[in-house]
């Protein structure tokens, strides 16, 4: 049976985690070594290796548990929904931004173990907040209320993670983040009401640029 860690061992793994993705998110999976981890921490390898056993474990430990709890916050009881949705975007735009295409392929190459499960994790998830939200939305009036809020969360969860995989665009002379950019604008615009609409044009203009 696993012993619970300590607090102290909990600390060492998010330092470990933090540092790799610091390093990964830039560079690349595969080119950060455990030596250069190991030096970025000034922790030794066999401190690292106590508690994340392997690099695989390390790269699901980024996924799972650095990744996910800002993917799975709850659907905020007060407020509106339209202004959290814009700002989830704009988050999710702003995280993309700032990881390399590097660490979307090597995941694909040589985790794909990991990725399934982490995709599997967020669209499973992801879509049931997502229809929460858009289904609190039409009752603020602020999505058109014909929409189909399944099929909509569905769109956005595979949508967004399309995005992510490094082939997509390889093609294409426009950035990542731009070619996000305009997806999110043109699924936004296809869910708000009518009135709404002057509200996402501010909103795209001042802060997706």
């Amino acid at each position: 049976m696993r012993v619970k860690a300590t607090a102290e061992e909990q600390e060492r793994r998010q330092r470990i985690l933090m540092a790799a993705w610091r390093l990964m998110s830039q560079k690349g999976i595969k080119a950060v070594t455990m030596d250069e981890l190991t030096e970025s921490l000034t922790m030794s390898k066999r401190t690292i290796y106590e508690l994340l056993h392997d690099k695989k474990e390390i790269v699901r430990g980024l996924l799972m548990e650095l990744c996910l709890p800002e993917k799975m916050k709850s659907v905020p009881q007060e407020g509106d929904t339209l202004e959290y949705l814009l700002k989830m975007m704009l988050k999710g735009w702003n995280a993309y931004r700032a990881v390399s295409p590097l660490f979307f392929r090597d995941l694909e190459i040589y985790y794909p173990e990991v990725w399934k499960e982490y995709t599997q994790f967020v669209q499973q998830r992801h879509c049931k907040q997502l229809e929460k939200l858009l289904t609190k939305g039409i009752k603020e009036g602020v999505f058109r209320a014909e929409i189909d809020v399944q099929a909509v969360a569905l769109i956005l969860v595979e949508s967004t993670m399309w995005m992510m995989h490094y082939q997509a665009f390889s093609e294409s002379a426009k950035t990542p983040e731009l070619l996000l950019g305009q997806f999110y604008a043109l699924l936004i615009y296809g869910v708000v009401s009518a009135d709404s609409r002057e509200r996402v044009s501010h909103f795209f203009a001042r802060e997706m640029k």
